[in-house]
């Protein structure tokens, strides 16, 4: 028995139709790409004349600002500086900026300053008056007696021409025979200031004696010694 013949493979569907395109999308789609194509294209936008000049007058204002801040600081350390130098021991106040609008000068808003009491001025201190040294009180008015009594010839003589120099009166001239001087004296009683006279006109350290009783006491007597060197 013979095979019985295949069925014949049934023929691929034919692929269905492409839908027909919009009219209408078509059309508005053609008519965007033209306007996009045929626009003219926008340069970059420039700022306008008024724009830059309030630019710049910012700019200017805000300088000015600053160096105005910066004058009123230094005006303010200058004044500080000459109130330290006058009261060192006050402490310098420290500036405070209150904030301002731009265009105006920040001016300190700080009102604390030291409290002084003006300079301080130092009370003079008297200098030391010199006294006027003392008056040494001198008198020769006293008549003097000039005794010699020493070896040596004139002396008595000698020392009479002196004192009669110095303004002394000198009323006699003569040698002491006495004996008990061995050095220049002044015989005086009642005379201090003349005795003290004379003896610092002779220039020796003659003592100031009370006269003995064969002298006068109404004058002063000198009695040269072997001390004199005059």
């Amino acid at each position: 028995m013979s095979p019985a013949p295949e069925d014949p493979a049934p023929p691929p569907a034919p692929d269905p139709p492409e839908p027909a395109p919009d009219s209408y999308a078509a059309d508005q789609h053609e008519q965007a790409s033209y306007t996009y194509a045929t626009a003219p294209q926008s340069s970059p936008s420039r700022p306008s004349p008024a724009v830059a000049l309030s630019a710049v007058g910012l700019a200017v204002l805000v300088v000015l600002a600053l160096v105005g801040a910066w004058h009123t600081l230094q005006s303010h350390r200058d004044r500080t500086a000459a109130l330290v130098s006058v009261n060192p021991g006050v402490a310098p106040p420290i500036p405070t900026l209150t904030p301002h609008p731009t265009g105006s000068a920040p001016t300190p808003s700080a009102h604390p300053s030291p409290t002084a009491h003006g300079t301080p001025t130092a009370t003079p201190t008297p200098a030391p008056t010199k006294s006027a040294p003392a008056k040494i009180v001198v008198d020769r008015s006293i008549p003097v007696v000039v005794l010699n009594a020493t070896t040596r010839t004139g002396l008595a003589a000698g020392e009479a021409r002196s004192l009669r120099a110095l303004g002394w009166t000198v009323v006699s001239v003569g040698n002491w025979r006495g004996g008990g001087v061995n050095r220049t004296t002044v015989f005086a009683i009642g005379y201090a200031v003349a005795a003290r006279t004379l003896r610092a006109d002779v220039g020796a350290s003659a003592p100031v004696r009370a006269p003995l009783p064969s002298m006068a006491r109404n004058r002063l007597v000198l009695v040269i010694g072997p001390d004199y060197k005059g």
